[in-house]
C-alpha cells in the first residue's frame, strides 16, 4: 500500500503539508486514497493512524458527506492512546453531524470528558467545536450541548472566540432564555483585550438581535 509507506516515513508531522495535500487528491477523485486512509486509521503504529486521520478530517472540511457513511467505523478511535488521532476524529463527527447525528450523538461523551482541561488545549478546543456542530442539529441537542459551552466561558477563558463560534451555530435552536444569556457574555466580552473576541462578541450580538431574542 503505497499511503502506508508514505505516512511511515512522515512520522511526526501530524497536520502536515502532505496529509493536505492528500487531502486535496481525494476531493479531486482519488477516492481510493480515502478507501487506503479510513483502515490505515486502525494501523498498529500511531503515526500512521494520525496521518490517516488528518486526511479523512481534511476531506471532512471540505465535503463531510463523503465520510459520514463511515463515521461508525471511527468511533473505536476515542479509545487510541495518542491524542492527535481523537480531537481530529472528534472534529471529524462534528462536521458530520448533520448527515448522521444518530452516529454523531456517539461522540457526546468523549467530548464532554475532553473538556476537562488535563486532555489540553487542543482536545478542549475540538471538544467545543463538537458541541457547537451537535448542538446545531435539533433542538434536543442544543439543549445538551448549551449548558457545557456556557460553563466552558469560565474554564477555558482561552477559546472564547471558539465557544462562540459554536454557540453561533445553535442561534436558530436557543430559546429566549439561553439567548438572553449568551448575549449576556457577548456583553461582557464586548471589551476583551483581544480583538478576536471583540470580533465574535459582535457577530453573537448581531445573530441575537436578528433573531430577536427578547
Amino acid at each position: 500500500m503505497i499511503l502506508l509507506n508514505q505516512l511511515k516515513e512522515n512520522k511526526g508531522t501530524v497536520s502536515s503539508a502532505l496529509g493536505k495535500e492528500l487531502a486535496k487528491d481525494v476531493l479531486n477523485g482519488r477516492l481510493d486514497i480515502l478507501t487506503d486512509a479510513l483502515e490505515l486509521i486502525h494501523f498498529e503504529d500511531k503515526n500512521v493512524r494520525s496521518g490517516a486521520a488528518k486526511i479523512i478530517e481534511k476531506v471532512a472540511e471540505e465535503k463531510p458527506a463523503l465520510i459520514s457513511d463511515h463515521l461508525s467505523e471511527l468511533v473505536v478511535c476515542m479509545n487510541y492512546p495518542e491524542s492527535q488521532t481523537r480531537w481530529m476524529v472528534l472534529h471529524i463527527a462534528g462536521l458530520c453531524a448533520h448527515l448522521v447525528p444518530d452516529i454523531s450523538r456517539d461522540f457526546f461523551f468523549d467530548a464532554v470528558k475532553y473538556l476537562d482541561k488535563s486532555h489540553g488545549t487542543v482536545l478542549n478546543d475540538r471538544a467545543i467545536t463538537y458541541l457547537g456542530y451537535m448542538g446545531a442539529v435539533s433542538e434536543e441537542d442544543c439543549r445538551n450541548s448549551y449548558p457545557y459551552l456556557i460553563e466552558s466561558f469560565d474554564s477555558h477563558s482561552n477559546r472564547i472566540t471558539r465557544i462562540f463560534e459554536s454557540l453561533s451555530r445553535m442561534i436558530e435552536l436557543l430559546d429566549k432564555s439561553a439567548r438572553l444569556k449568551v448575549l449576556e457574555y457577548a456583553n461582557i466580552h464586548a471589551t476583551n483585550e483581544k480583538k478576536s473576541v471583540q470580533k465574535w462578541a459582535a457577530i453573537i450580538t448581531k445573530e441575537l438581535i436578528f433573531h430577536k431574542p427578547y
